[in-house]
């Protein structure tokens, strides 16, 4: 929405967030540029660097986590080590 305008469509927001492939990378699905984790109920965008936001509808919570922007470097966090730190966050969240 921009202010009271809807400039993108629910219907294309669940096209989006819908699996297109399966289980592409590790656990994870693919929608439309988003990374779909089926079992936690979750959307992930995950960036250039290591930079990551997690989606939670149910508890409309919105959990986003930066790091190192030296993809190279060892402060790069990939979204399997970033998950267990989403999971804590989810789990203390109401």
């Amino acid at each position: 929405m921009w202010g009271a305008e809807r400039i993108v469509s629910s219907e294309w927001l669940s096209e989006m967030l819908s699996e297109k492939v399966t289980a592409v990378y590790h656990d994870l699905s693919w929608g439309y540029q988003w990374w779909i984790d089926t079992e936690r109920n979750i959307f992930i965008m995950w960036g250039r660097g290591g930079q990551l936001v997690f989606i939670n509808k149910d508890k409309n919570l919105i959990v986003v986590i930066t790091s190192e922007t030296n993809t190279g470097g060892d402060f790069n966090l990939s979204v399997h080590d970033a998950l267990p730190i989403y999971d804590r966050i989810n789990s203390i969240a109401y």
